[in-house]
């Protein structure tokens, strides 16, 4: 219970609500929310977190690379700017 700490924590649930209403405005602008009455700020949480994420060492350097990632998957993290460069088929690569 020192005050740093509770600082902190209430600035981290601020930082954590505003993320999610900046993706929900999104999601509202884009229409997505809108295209089906299944489509909900809880099916976008769910849906992300079934995208995989590797961590792969090449040259000392650690890279941070999106994978198994699937159609509707893709639709929505481009509307966030994430595109198919940050994509990566893991089972292609060769070192693998």
């Amino acid at each position: 219970w020192k005050d740093r700490r509770v600082t902190t924590h209430v600035y981290l649930c601020i930082l954590a609500q505003t993320v999610v209403n900046q993706c929900r405005r999104k999601l509202k602008q884009v229409k997505w929310i809108y295209e089906n009455k299944e489509n909900s700020f809880q099916t976008f949480i769910d849906n992300l977190s079934q995208v995989t994420m590797g961590e792969f060492v090449i040259e000392n350097a650690n890279e941070f690379i999106i994978c198994d990632v699937r159609n509707n998957h893709k639709k929505l993290l481009s509307y966030f700017d994430i595109g198919e460069k940050e994509f990566l088929d893991y089972k292609k690569l060769s070192i693998l």
